[in-house]
């Protein structure tokens, strides 16, 4: 993919302005337009690591009862917050492609940052095996989310002084 210029953004811009689908994606070439997609993509990552939970629902259920697919299932969709959660695998897979997004705006040049991403986007996550239900994101794995997340905010705020 390539790197998107400022005067694409604008013509993006230009483009779909007032088109009710594109609003959500807006506020990203917005970003290019101005300069600002560093940042941009730091307050995505932080939005991952501080505002999306770490519980892992109904982890505590019995795996021999009959209905545990089930009511894993229900405990993650009644969890109070609501799809924020990084055990999702809709989740892991948004952070990854924000992680690639960054890469491909050369936001992230980094070898040793790009790495560490490469590393989390190929791992054999609990969630991709088996049928929906089946297997659960790990302890381990939601730690391995927060440490990713963690290494590309600081090199965002170091890169580009962005810190509090």
């Amino acid at each position: 993919m390539e790197k998107h210029t400022p005067e694409q953004a604008i013509n993006v811009l230009k483009r779909y302005s007032g088109r009710e689908d594109f609003i959500p994606t807006a506020p990203f070439w917005e970003a290019i337009r101005d300069g600002i997609l560093p940042q941009w993509y730091l307050d995505r990552f932080r939005l991952f690591r501080d505002d999306y939970s770490d519980d892992l629902p109904g982890i505590d259920l019995d795996k021999n009862d009959p209905d545990y697919r089930y009511l894993r299932l229900k405990a993650t969709y009644d969890h109070p917050t609501g799809n924020k959660l990084k055990c999702r695998k809709n989740v892991i897979r948004s952070i990854y492609g924000h992680f690639q997004g960054a890469i491909n705006q050369e936001v992230i040049v980094d070898e040793g940052v790009i790495e560490v991403i490469e590393s989390f986007g190929s791992r054999d996550w609990e969630c991709d095996k088996g049928d929906k239900g089946e297997h659960w994101t790990t302890p381990e794995e939601i730690d391995l989310i927060n440490d990713t997340l963690d290494v590309v905010i600081s090199h965002l705020e170091e890169a580009y002084d962005l810190g509090d």
